[in-house]
Parts: C-alpha cells; sequence; structure tokens
C-alpha cells in the first residue's frame, strides 16, 4: 500500500490551512456538503502521456524562448501556441490511475467538483475530450451550467463544463470573479494544486470574500517534472505527427550519442 504524506505549511485560522500531500484522496477529510471541491488540472488531475506536452515542457519552452530575446509576453504567445498544437495529437493520462474514481465518487455524495486551470480558453474543447478519454466529467453536479466568457485586462478568462480555464491570470482572482459573476458563496473551497503559489492565491481570494479555505500543494508529479529530459522532449517534437513514447525517444537519443 502506497505510503501517505501530508505536511502543514502553516494554518493561519482565518486565512485558512495549507498542507503537502502526494496523495488526491488526503482533501476528502476537509469535505462536506457545503464545500465545493477545486482542483487543478495539469500535473495535478492530469498529465501528458508523454515529456512532450507537459506542463514541465511548456515551462522549458518558455525560458528558452525567453533566452533567446523575446519579452516574457511575446515568449508566453509563442510557446503557448506551440503547447496548444501538441494538445491536439497528444493524449493525457491521471496523475494517480484513482484519481477518477475520486473525483466521481465525491460527485456521487452530491458536492460540487470544479477544475480551475492555467490553461487558456483557447483549447478548452480539448482539454474536455482529454478529460472524458480518462473518465473525467465536471458537470455532475455542476456548479454553473451555462459556459461564461469573462474579460480581464491582461488575458480572457472561460468557465465551460465544470472548468474554469484561467489563461495566465491569477487563479485566486480569476475564482472570487467567477464566484461573483454567478453570485455564489460556498461556505468552503478545498483546492488543490501543484504549485504552491497557486494554492497561496487562492487562499488569499478567498479570504477577502469570506469563504471558508482549506489548501493543499500536490506533489504526486513532483518526479516527472525533476525527471524532465529536454533532449527526449526535443526528439519527440522533431517526430511530431507521431509523437514517441519516453522510452522510444531515449532509446533514440542513446543510438545517437
Amino acid at each position: 500500500m502506497r505510503p501517505m504524506f501530508v505536511f502543514l505549511f502553516w494554518s493561519v485560522c482565518s486565512f485558512g490551512a495549507i498542507h503537502r500531500t502526494d496523495v488526491m484522496l488526503e482533501p476528502v477529510g476537509a469535505i462536506d456538503g457545503d464545500s465545493v471541491l477545486v482542483v487543478d488540472l495539469d500535473n495535478t488531475v492530469i498529465e501528458s502521456a508523454q515529456m512532450l506536452g507537459s506542463a514541465q515542457w511548456f515551462e522549458y519552452l518558455f525560458a528558452g524562448l525567453k533566452k533567446s530575446g523575446l519579452s516574457a509576453g511575446e515568449a508566453y504567445q509563442q510557446a503557448i501556441q506551440q503547447w496548444v498544437q501538441i494538445q491536439d495529437a497528444t493524449d493525457v493520462r491521471p496523475v494517480e490511475v484513482s484519481t477518477p474514481d475520486f473525483l466521481r465518487g465525491i460527485q456521487a455524495m452530491g458536492i460540487r467538483v470544479m477544475a480551475l486551470s492555467a490553461r487558456p480558453p483557447q483549447v478548452s474543447q480539448r482539454t474536455l475530450e482529454q478529460l472524458a478519454n480518462v473518465g473525467i466529467d465536471f458537470t455532475r453536479p455542476s456548479i454553473f451550467v451555462k459556459d461564461l466568457p469573462m474579460q480581464f485586462k491582461r488575458a480572457s478568462a472561460l468557465y465551460k463544463q465544470g472548468v474554469l480555464f484561467a489563461d495566465r491570470l491569477d487563479k485566486g482572482g480569476v475564482l472570487a470573479a467567477f464566484f461573483d459573476r454567478i453570485q455564489f458563496r460556498p461556505k468552503r473551497v478545498v483546492y488543490v494544486d501543484d504549485k504552491l503559489a497557486n494554492v497561496e492565491s487562492v487562499s488569499r481570494a478567498m479570504k477577502k470574500i469570506g469563504v471558508a479555505f482549506e489548501g493543499y500543494r500536490y506533489g504526486a508529479a513532483d518526479i516527472r517534472v525533476k525527471t524532465f529530459d529536454p533532449q527526449v522532449a526535443d526528439l519527440q517534437l522533431r517526430y511530431f505527427g507521431k509523437i514517441l513514447s519516453d522510452d522510444a525517444a531515449t532509446q533514440i537519443r542513446i543510438l545517437g550519442e
């Protein structure tokens, strides 16, 4: 049986607690019928089936474009365009095999579950297809049944079928704005994300609007982030159109050395 590791970063009653966990099941103790479970997608619920197209590949690509002399905005636009193209061709898998069953079980209890993702609205339909392919549906029950585009100064966001696509915007601010737009105030938000900065962002935003908060910095995908191999991803990109598995790309790289 897999050991469960949970660490408390810090806790202030009015601000909410933030924990670290490697197990998606762990937040269940903080959830009740008046709660909303909000989960990140990439490296939390799902991950790319190979290094190419992963969140860590995007960060590698973005950093390389900035290093080449592009501004952060220009680098982001070029990186996200390439990342979106890859999403059209790649499959995803659950970070933990048990995650789809866990989410369905929570939904079966009548607890509302939604996703809050840094993915841009332009990849919304493909994202929903990827989620469906691994048995995940955030519309049962849904917090809001209609699509809801939202415009901010830096970028646009979109709520679609249970997923709030926040792009590069502050996640906490987008979630709070979404609750305002649909005139909804949950008693508590339980939020799970692989990036601590995002958990802290949502914590601050919920405090401002008077919603109790419990946050989890989720680390099950950390090992894949740490072992990301840019050379393998570059080979997979070279063969784009027929995406190579990590093992196949590694073998090609070894043979070429």
